[in-house]
């Protein structure tokens, strides 16, 4: 069993990683290209913007290229909402 795939952290590390390439890519970014960016196998890659995409802080308007979604460009709707100012 590879021993990575049971490193929390590690796995932590890498989704918060991906979530931060995603914010920064405004036009999209494929599943291979992250997998490459961030040295994970495109089935991790693909696990991960999966599951984010469940959550609605992913879409996809043309096929195989990621963005993310209001949500998550604006933390705050995140933690409840709360506002600041």
């Amino acid at each position: 069993m590879n021993n990575e795939r049971r490193d929390y952290g590690h796995r932590a590390e890498t989704t918060r990683a991906i979530v931060e390439s995603i914010t920064r890519h405004n036009d999209g970014i494929t599943l291979q290209l992250l997998a490459v960016d961030y040295m994970v196998s495109p089935s991790a890659a693909e696990r991960i913007v999966k599951r984010l995409a469940i959550r609605g802080l992913l879409r996809s308007r043309v096929p195989g290229v990621w963005i993310a979604a209001p949500p998550l460009l604006h933390p705050a709707s995140l933690i409840g909402g709360a506002t600041i100012g």
